[in-house]
């Protein structure tokens, strides 16, 4: 489904995944931070973070993400 929301990446806590929001955004893609909320940093397995997208974004957001990885890796 084009415009039903994806979840992209997980996180364990909401700033590394807003974070990452802004780089999606940066890029011109749409993206949100579901169960934000949810989580909390001394519980980081509790509940993760999602970082969503839509459907048609998907794609294009996983290979940004991927490409920031390998460019960060050591």
């Amino acid at each position: 489904m084009k415009n039903e929301p994806v979840t992209v990446a997980t996180y364990a806590c909401a700033m590394e995944a807003n974070a990452v929001r802004k780089l999606l955004e940066r890029n011109g893609i749409t993206a949100v931070v579901a169960q934000e909320y949810l989580s909390d940093p001394r519980f980081p397995t509790l509940a993760k973070v999602k970082l969503q997208v839509t459907g048609s974004d998907a794609a294009r957001a996983r290979d940004l993400l991927d490409s920031v990885a390998h460019a960060v890796e050591y």
